[in-house]
């Protein structure tokens, strides 16, 4: 794990998950890719646009499995669109279930 990052959420939970997945460490490509994907600070980072959508999805009452479905759609197009290296993208199901499951705790405070 990059201890230099270690505290950064969503960085943290994406890095651990592809140390899970693949059973390696983030190479520097990989590494400086899930920096500006996860970076939360910058105000349209890919993550924040995902986990905002899937906010708004739940917070219309669609299924979960409906929800699901269009969050890994749009982290499949966004992981493509940003060249993202190709380790990351083979992993787009899994990453859009970590902003699934982080923002279901949270649609129904507002």
């Amino acid at each position: 794990m990059n201890k230099k990052y270690k505290y950064t959420f969503p960085f943290n939970v994406y890095e651990q998950m592809f140390i899970d997945k693949t059973g390696s460490e983030l190479d520097k490509e990989e590494l400086e890719y899930m920096l500006k994907f996860s970076e939360t600070i910058n105000y349209l980072n890919s993550s924040k646009e995902l986990y905002s959508h899937s906010m708004l999805l739940l917070k219309r009452f669609y299924p979960v499995f409906l929800v699901r479905i269009i969050i890994e759609l749009k982290t499949k197009k966004i992981l493509s669109i940003t060249e993202a290296p190709d380790s990351i993208k083979k992993l787009y199901k899994e990453i859009a279930n970590i902003v699934i499951v982080s923002s279901m705790p949270n649609y129904s405070r507002d």
